[in-house]
């Protein structure tokens, strides 16, 4: 069987330029269940191998130590406290290396939460007084930074939760217990 030189040529080059695409893909891994908040590494984690048989992988490198997160259900990004200031930032896991952003949030948070979705996020802040900061549209490119909610006669609360479009902010307290 005798093909053209030029045929040859031609699929070769047709071949070389269909696999273009592939090359700015990202590389295979192997599976991985999520990612987590490491509080000891005070770091991003990844969770290596299958349910029933998993590991912690290596901390995805951000440039700060990572005081508190939350992860997105959908395992996409964390909303980070992060550095010695303790600012807010928005760290996209989609990519083989993690893209940071810093948000227009004061800096001094102490505990973020995320909403279900992970549109919106609360901000606690406990010093000078207790205060939470709502920053909606996380999901967009330009996510937007509330007013702070004074909490100084309510205290810091214990547990908190926030809607997805960050209308809404409910906050728990623990009873008061007394020893007689």
């Amino acid at each position: 069987m005798y093909m053209d030189r030029g045929k040859v040529a031609a699929r070769f080059v047709l071949s070389a330029l269909m696999s273009l695409p592939a090359w700015g893909q990202s590389p295979i891994r192997g599976p991985m269940l999520g990612w987590v908040w490491d509080a000891q590494q005070e770091s991003i984690r990844p969770i290596l191998g299958i349910a029933g048989s998993s590991v912690l992988g290596k901390a995805v490198e951000v440039g700060f130590a990572v005081r508190h997160a939350a992860v997105t259900g959908r395992q996409e990004y964390v909303v980070a406290v992060g550095g010695e200031e303790r600012k807010l930032y928005r760290i996209d896991l989609r990519e083989v290396e993690a893209s940071v952003r810093e948000l227009a949030a004061p800096a001094g948070g102490k505990r973020v939460t995320m909403s279900p979705s992970g549109k919106a996020a609360v901000l606690l802040y406990t010093e000078p007084q207790a205060q939470l900061v709502v920053v909606r549209n996380l999901d967009t490119a330009d996510p937007v930074v509330g007013e702070a909610l004074d909490l100084s006669v309510e205290g810091k609360p214990d547990r908190i939760a926030v809607s997805d479009d960050g209308s809404l902010v409910a906050a728990g307290y623990r009873e008061s217990k007394q020893l007689s």
